[in-house]
């Protein structure tokens, strides 16, 4: 688990095992939702772009998604997701 947020409780996890450095990212794959509610478990391929801080969902809940990047901005959870996987890359 790298956060969970203030107001509900919603948690993020990230797998350290898929980090998969592109060309101009790092991908990884997430999950978030509430552990209690398995309904609500979202799974992803997510990419960071660590320096300008975006990030892309290319496949959620296994289907491709063609998203595009965005901000990262004040999503706590995905924000996490990022800083750990940017870290990560740094460090090896």
């Amino acid at each position: 688990m790298v956060a969970k947020s203030d107001i509900n409780q919603e948690q993020q996890y990230v797998d350290a095992d898929s980090i998969n450095v592109l060309d101009s990212a790092v991908q990884i794959k997430t999950y978030w939702g509430f552990l209690d509610q398995p309904d609500s478990i979202h799974y992803a391929t997510t990419e960071y772009r660590c320096e300008t801080e975006e990030y892309r969902d290319v496949i959620v809940n296994g289907k491709r998604t063609g998203a595009r990047w965005q901000s990262v901005g004040g999503d706590k959870l995905n924000r996490a997701a990022m800083t750990y996987s940017c870290q990560h890359v740094s460090n090896r």
